[in-house]
Formats: C-alpha cells, sequence, structure tokens
C-alpha cells in the first residue's frame, strides 16, 4: 500500500492575530497548506494507479484546544484537516484515505525548543499537571499513531483527525 506522510513547518514567532504580518501568513500557508495540496494534487494519479493508499498529515491539538498567539502555525494545519477531510470523501471510492494526528505539546522537535524559550519551567509544569496522563507527548508516541494511520490496521478510518493530547482537550 502506497503511504505519504506529512509533517511539515518551522519554528516561528507566536505573534496574536494583530500583530500578524501579511508576510508571515503567506510564509506558513505556502510551506504547510499549499505544501500539502500540492503533494497530495502529485500523488493522487499514483495512489490511483495502485488501488489507493494512505495519506497521514501531522497537524495540531491547537485546532481543538487553542492557546493564544497560536494562529500562525494553527489555522495552516486546520486548512490541511479540511483538505484532508476532502481527499477522504473524493478518493475513498479510489481507495484511498486521508487522516491527519494532531498532536498537543511533545517532548521532542519544535516541542521541545518551545519549551526551553517560550516560558518558565513552572508554567510548563502547570500545564502538565493538566493533562490527565500527566506528561506532555514523546516523539514515538507521535510516530504510534502516525503508524498506525499509515497501516492496514486503520482501513476502515478516513478524513479522521486523531487528537494526541494525553486526555487535555477533555
Amino acid at each position: 500500500m502506497a503511504c505519504v506522510v506529512v509533517a511539515s513547518g518551522h519554528a516561528i514567532e507566536q505573534p496574536m492575530v494583530a500583530d500578524t504580518s501579511d508576510d508571515q501568513w503567506r510564509d506558513v500557508i505556502e510551506t504547510e497548506l499549499i505544501g500539502l495540496t500540492t503533494l497530495v494534487r502529485q500523488l493522487l494519479p499514483i495512489f490511483r494507479a495502485r488501488g489507493g493508499g494512505a495519506v497521514v498529515a501531522v497537524t495540531s491539538f491547537a485546532n481543538v484546544h487553542f492557546p493564544p498567539g497560536d494562529a500562525l502555525s494553527s489555522v495552516p494545519k486546520a486548512g490541511m484537516e479540511a483538505l484532508c477531510r476532502a481527499v477522504a470523501k473524493e478518493e475513498g471510492p479510489h481507495g484511498l484515505r486521508a487522516n491527519c494526528v494532531a498532536p498537543a505539546m511533545v517532548n521532542a522537535g519544535l516541542g521541545a525548543h518551545y519549551q526551553r524559550e517560550m516560558h518558565d519551567a513552572a508554567t510548563w509544569d502547570r500545564i502538565r499537571r493538566r493533562i490527565p496522563l500527566g506528561r506532555f507527548a514523546e516523539a514515538q508516541d507521535v510516530a504510534e499513531a502516525v503508524a498506525f494511520l499509515a497501516s492496514p490496521r486503520s482501513a476502515f478510518i478516513t478524513g479522521q483527525t486523531l487528537v494526541l493530547d494525553g486526555g487535555q482537550s477533555l
């Protein structure tokens, strides 16, 4: 089965909407949303020729539980989720599934960077204590969710976003 996993993004400021420039919006939308639409459009003939496959996009928990200042990251990812639902609906008859994994804070990559740079340890501890499972995600948690949605074990799941937050959104 053919599969593509998209996990795009880069370290960005977290300005409030009123302080976000048009150039900042263009940059993240071009990288994340347009990047995904271009990739999917180019791969559709391959998926169709192979009788289907899976697209898994890594998006953001911020589309479920919005932290102030995160619009620059979450808005294009909300578009990615909408695109995956459209692909699921339109390409499902060709055997293509499209889903998203929306992690909350992860102790790796940009998550680790933000934990070092954005707040003090006490703030991160307060956030962590509000999570029912009592911790932030590890990279392996995200990888396992992506692997599941990319695998035949999720053959009847499409158009969904799996929120990976340790229960934080409850």
